[in-house]
């Protein structure tokens, strides 16, 4: 938070730069790396109580108080994984949420910049603005996903509130959306459960944390409190131009691949081979498509700041499955497309591009540009690609010409003449 004041840059590059460098990518290493002299003196106590929840050391313990203070206590292995999972996926700001639900069930206060987009009324059960003098616990009751919306309505009533982007943040929180590598990455076991009753808690691995580790719990919500300051600079940025999220995406705002799958509302990450430029996940009703401008095999490009011209994947036409679920088809016909006519709603085709320098740059965190959402096709043909363009093949032994589909997708709102100009400077 005190970084974020100075520089809201600082936090999420701090993070990165450790990340590259091979160390685990939390805040709490880059304190420990820098600040040698906070190693724990023989004399303190082994559990301190969590300054994240305000509370105030013994009164009877005053130079163990004074060291709790001061020295930052070892965290295991699962803490640490944890507060990777904060800062490679929370701390970010792709979406408020998480930060949100997750201070209301770990008892954190929200930071007291915030105070001003909380209602004038009672605040929603579990939701509270930072007090320096307030002393406060982890909550015992649970807390079901109306009350969780209603606390995230209340700090970003302009967020996307739907069933489906609340699920899909309470499956990051239980850690159900992960791969099998990041699930292990991240600690393994869910930060959130769900009760027989419908009521979401912390599971009992958290909350042991957060009671016994004041190293953990102020980390956590040192995170997490910058993460909902990420956020609301983005909202508000936002909110300037005019233009209003969709489907959670901002307009302009930068996105990983993960994300990107995140925030579309997938029941679980893809690998990014799996995904290629586009993926189609007809449960959420989404097909993200990402383009590397002027980066690929491909001539996918912009025509103007409303058009572009788009490429399929090799081996496609205009009969594959990703084209017949753009127009609303499916393999069992004109029967079944007249029943899910009043679905269709449901196609959500978010555009994401990189520029060609940051598709170039190794150093790149390869994030894309959300430009708007697909709302017309204007062309869809079959067309074929050299087999050389597609890696080559044997000497005398030349292959057939490679199918794809060409296509002219419409946004549904053009982009601003800037972004357009960043975006395809020295491409076109």
């Amino acid at each position: 938070m005190d970084f974020y004041r100075e520089d809201p840059s600082l936090p999420i590059a701090l993070a990165n730069l450790t990340a590259r460098s091979g160390s685990p990518d939390t805040y709490l290493a880059f304190v420990r790396g820098c600040e040698k002299s906070l190693s724990r003196p023989s004399g303190a106590r082994k559990h301190d109580s969590p300054a994240a929840h305000g509370s105030e050391p013994a009164a009877d313990d005053t130079a163990n108080a004074t060291d709790a203070a001061t020295v930052l206590a070892p965290t295991d292995a699962w803490q640490d994984a944890v507060l990777k999972m904060a800062s490679s996926v929370i701390l970010p700001g792709a979406r408020p949420h998480e930060a949100v639900m997750l201070c209301m069930m770990c008892g954190f206060a929200l930071p007291e910049e915030l105070g001003d987009r909380l209602p004038g009324e009672a605040l929603p059960e579990g939701l509270r603005l930072h007090d320096a003098s307030e002393q406060s616990s982890i909550p015992r009751r649970g807390l079901t996903r109306d009350q969780l919306r209603a606390g995230v309505a209340a700090v970003f009533p302009d967020t996307d509130l739907s069933d489906n982007q609340m699920d899909a943040a309470l499956r990051v929180l239980d850690y159900s959306v992960f791969s099998s590598g990041n699930r292990t990455r991240f600690g393994a076991r869910p930060l959130v459960t769900c009760g027989e009753d419908g009521a979401y808690r912390l599971s009992p691995d958290l909350r042991e944390a957060l009671e016994h580790n004041r190293t953990f719990a102020t980390f956590l919500a040192d995170t997490l409190r910058t993460s909902l300051l990420v956020c609301r600079d983005a909202y508000d940025e936002l909110r300037s131009t005019g233009r209003r999220q969709e489907h959670g995406f901002l307009y302009e705002h930068r996105y990983s691949l993960w994300e990107i799958m995140r925030l579309c509302c997938w029941q679980q990450e893809q690998t990014p081979q799996n995904v290629g430029g586009y993926f189609v996940d007809a449960a959420s009703g989404t097909m993200p498509i990402m383009v590397k401008y002027a980066a690929s095999q491909y001539a996918d490009r912009f025509l103007g700041t409303q058009d572009m011209l788009w490429y399929s994947k090799n081996r496609r036409t205009t009969q594959s499955p990703e084209f017949r679920w753009m127009r609303g088809e499916t393999h069992d016909g004109p029967a079944e497309r007249a029943s899910r006519a009043g679905r269709a709603g449901r196609r959500f085709i978010p555009l994401f591009v990189m520029r060609k320098a940051d598709s170039a740059d190794p150093k790149s965190d390869k994030r894309y540009f959300y430009v708007g959402h697909v709302s017309q096709i204007l062309s869809c043909e079959n067309t074929t690609i050299p087999a050389t363009s597609n890696g080559g093949t044997s000497a005398g032994n030349p292959a057939a010409p490679v199918k794809i589909v060409r296509s002219v997708l419409r946004l549904e709102s053009p982009l601003t003449a800037s972004l357009h100009h960043y975006l395809t400077d020295g491409a076109d």
